[in-house]
């Protein structure tokens, strides 16, 4: 019977040693690289730049729901054959290839097919940080490489903003913070195996700032000739070429947030310190104020949810229904039982 196309025979051990693999053999030994970090922020310039290297295969991005399933997926399996190790030997040898097919499968349109051998393969999908610890945990020693792209805030707000209406300014500038303390972490805990893009150093750096940030850092050999094909002036993912008019002014209320939220401002020496950003008092206020809401909210809808109205039980009080007479919990007054009877 003849075995279909996508398997691929590959011998491992001596003799006749034999193990089926849903797998193809180009994949392996090939190390994850991956673009992440803001959106709107030149993910799609870096991962433009980096498939002009012939060694370099970045495809498209990731939904997030699906990512979640096989993050979820994979967990669950690695714990299963931690757990059993006599079955766990197909599965170490074969885990890393298979989330590269994973990642494959998952993005937008058809792969592209390299011309070339690849020794670096992986995506860009803007905010796909949230899964570095993941991704450290499952690769070990030979783990991924990341650009991380970022912009300063008011023209990140402005791009994002100008892309889609409704997001607020206070929504972009949580996400916008989170993704500073997100790479600070990174940094920390990988080292020179996370390189900082940040679009504004682009304008000035020019063609060097794609070689540094996005090879040197990161340990990738790259000649001139690679360089050379690399437009440094051209604009990729643009809100004009997606068809939307630019904004270039913020509205007065938001800059007013803005100087109640001066740490935003000062994002581009945070990041490249390494370090999260520290919001002032007033904006520190604020966001207290929103979380404040939001419980208040959320405990308001938890108290109607509930079966039974809480009582001063912490007070060594007991719990009865909402809709109980008084003295229901102790049984009295209580529908078809009778005050005689509990004499």
């Amino acid at each position: 019977m003849a075995l279909p196309s996508a398997i691929a025979d590959t011998t491992v051990g001596t003799g006749k040693e034999r193990m089926l693999m849903f797998i193809d053999p180009d994949l392996q030994g090939m190390r994850p690289l991956m673009v992440v970090g803001g959106p709107r922020c030149g993910t799609r310039f870096v991962a433009n730049a980096l498939n002009r290297h012939p060694a370099i295969l970045v495809l498209g991005e990731i939904p997030r729901p699906a990512m979640d399933s096989a993050v979820r997926f994979l967990s669950e399996t690695g714990s299963f054959f931690a757990s059993e190790p006599q079955w766990s030997a197909s599965w170490e040898h074969s885990r890393r290839d298979l989330l590269f097919e994973i990642w494959a499968s998952m993005i937008k349109g058809k792969p592209r097919v390299p011309e070339t051998k690849i020794a670096w393969f992986g995506h860009k999908t803007p905010l796909h940080e949230r899964y570095w610890k993941f991704y450290r945990n499952f690769f070990g020693d030979v783990g991924p490489k990341y650009v991380f792209c970022m912009r300063n805030f008011v023209d990140h707000y402005l791009s994002m903003s100008s892309m889609n209406e409704g997001h607020a300014i206070d929504h972009i500038a949580r996400k916008y913070r989170t993704s500073v303390a997100r790479y600070a972490q990174m940094k920390a805990a990988l080292g020179e195996s996370v390189s900082l893009f940040i679009l504004d150093d682009l304008r000035e750096g020019g063609i060097d700032h794609v070689r540094v940030t996005l090879f040197e850092r990161l340990g990738i050999e790259v000649d001139d000739r690679t360089l050379s094909r690399i437009d440094v002036s051209r604009q990729a993912n643009s809100t004009e070429g997606a068809g939307r008019p630019r904004r270039k002014e913020l509205t007065a209320e938001e800059r007013a947030y803005l100087e109640e939220n001066q740490d935003l401002m000062e994002a581009l020496p945070a990041l490249r310190a390494a370090r999260p950003l520290e919001p002032c008092p007033a904006g520190r206020e604020r966001l207290l104020a929103t979380a404040r809401r939001r419980f208040m909210g959320m405990r308001t809808y938890l108290l109607r949810a509930m079966p039974f109205a809480p009582t001063p039980s912490a007070r060594g009080g007991a719990r009865r229904p909402r809709d109980a007479a008084p003295g229901a919990a102790a049984g009295l007054g209580h529908p078809g039982v009778r005050e005689s009877s509990l004499k």
